[in-house]
């Protein structure tokens, strides 16, 4: 008898939609979905709740709009919040030079973040569902500056970790192979970045995932 789906919801901005990638492909959400049933000899049902452009303060207003049942049967989230606010963050730096913008951008990421977690919680507090974090990478990393805002954020981000909560490592699968792992518009992934953001999940395991 076929096990019950993993019920799988991905919450994000234009990453979780995948944009950058090609016609055909699923972003990171298949290639992620796959592995996980490679690994796991369970099928995954997935849902996106993801938009291009929300910044953290938007997936956590859009996520309070998601029926109760997903948040109620989900086991497993992952999440993509942050570059928008730090790209918004970045264009008023670069205008203004001062960098109170990109500190009150990273405290608000974490904020929402918190936020976020709290509310899904809510729904399955005496078993919640593993959320995995993906942590930011530097689309420019010859801009010390904000590679320095990247590197805190992320740093920060650590701090959200429990043993149901990891974040996947990103930055460090992008650090080196930028070149060859953003699309044409020198900002999003291309499929193969989407597959190294797929593994970076995937990296974080699967202990404790709640199945029927």
């Amino acid at each position: 008898m076929m096990k019950p789906p993993i019920r799988y919801l991905a919450i994000g901005d234009s990453l979780t939609v995948g944009v950058g990638g090609s016609i055909f492909s699923t972003g990171f959400i298949g290639p992620y979905a796959t592995v996980t049933t490679d690994t796991l000899r369970i099928p995954v049902q997935t849902h996106l709740l993801a938009k291009s452009g929300r910044t953290s303060g938007e997936l956590y207003s859009a996520l309070k709009t998601l029926p109760t049942q997903w948040l109620t049967t989900c086991s497993l989230v992952t999440i993509t919040a942050g570059s928008n606010d730090m790209l918004r963050a970045a264009r008023t730096y670069m205008i203004t030079k001062d960098e109170k913008v990109l500190k009150e951008a990273l405290s608000q990421i974490i904020h929402q973040l918190k936020k976020m977690i709290t509310f899904l919680y809510s729904f399955q507090p005496t078993h919640p569902p593993l959320i995995r974090i993906a942590n930011l990478y530097n689309p420019w990393p010859h801009d010390n500056v904000f590679n320095t805002w990247v590197v805190a954020c992320n740093s920060a981000l650590l701090s959200l970790e429990t043993p149901r909560i990891a974040v996947a490592d990103v930055y460090a699968q992008f650090e080196g192979n930028i070149p060859h792992y953003l699309s044409f518009d020198d900002l999003h992934p291309n499929d193969a970045g989407y597959r190294a953001m797929a593994y970076a999940f995937y990296k974080e395991g699967y202990e404790g995932l709640k199945t029927q």
